[in-house]
């Protein structure tokens, strides 16, 4: 049985940030490493302008309501949330115990959701800079460079434990498939999302 965890309009979200983050990170390597720049950094500027057009027409034409939820849920850190942040170094080495209650998400992807949304203010705001600097219209800045480049490799380090849970590590890969379909296994939430109540029952489960 399976109950939903995003909404349609969740999930276009999701993947219009992620298919333009790894265009960033991808482009972004390219230049760094200065592989045919003319062709890429076309590409590398117009990821930010995909990214926040498509989460502008999200936003427009899709769940506000849903979409406004998930937001809130993500920027907020109550104290379970900060429980979970200090048991899951001593769990990554066996020592852990059972974690405290878990809802829709745990407190290391609200943090990894909110420092990723940091960063890209941070990188598209340095990246504008140095656009305007290369045609003149504002003085050279070496910290501004310096700011573009830590929090390039910062989302690039935090995406990169975003895949690895998402992925590779087997006792959470099981969630991957619910950003795909927005459903996951009841059984399976039940038992790593305990505080979670879905708004919707599981498949063929009528509500009392």
């Amino acid at each position: 049985m399976f109950v939903r965890r995003f909404t349609r309009s969740e999930l276009a979200a999701h993947w219009v940030v992620a298919v333009s983050v790894l265009a960033m990170i991808a482009t972004g390597l390219a230049l760094g490493v200065n592989i045919a720049h003319d062709a890429v950094f076309p590409v590398h500027v117009g990821s930010v302008v995909v990214l926040a057009a498509g989460l502008l027409t999200v936003a427009l034409a899709g769940n506000r309501r849903a979409l406004r939820a998930t937001a809130r849920e993500l920027r907020s850190l109550d104290g379970d949330d900060r429980r979970w942040l200090a048991w899951a170094p001593r769990a990554a080495l066996r020592r852990g115990g059972d974690p405290p209650p878990i809802g829709r998400f745990n407190a290391g992807q609200k943090a990894n959701a909110i420092l990723v949304s940091l960063f890209l203010l941070t990188v598209t705001g340095s990246g504008l800079y140095l656009w305007a600097k290369v045609h003149g219209l504002v003085a050279n800045s070496n910290l501004v460079g310096a700011a573009h480049n830590l929090s390039a490799i910062a989302i690039i380090a935090l995406v990169s434990g975003h895949l690895y849970m998402a992925v590779l590590n087997p006792g959470t890969r099981r969630a991957l498939g619910g950003i795909v379909t927005g459903r996951v296994d009841a059984r399976w939430a039940a038992e790593h999302h305990p505080a979670w109540r879905p708004d919707e029952p599981p498949d063929g489960v009528s509500r009392p």
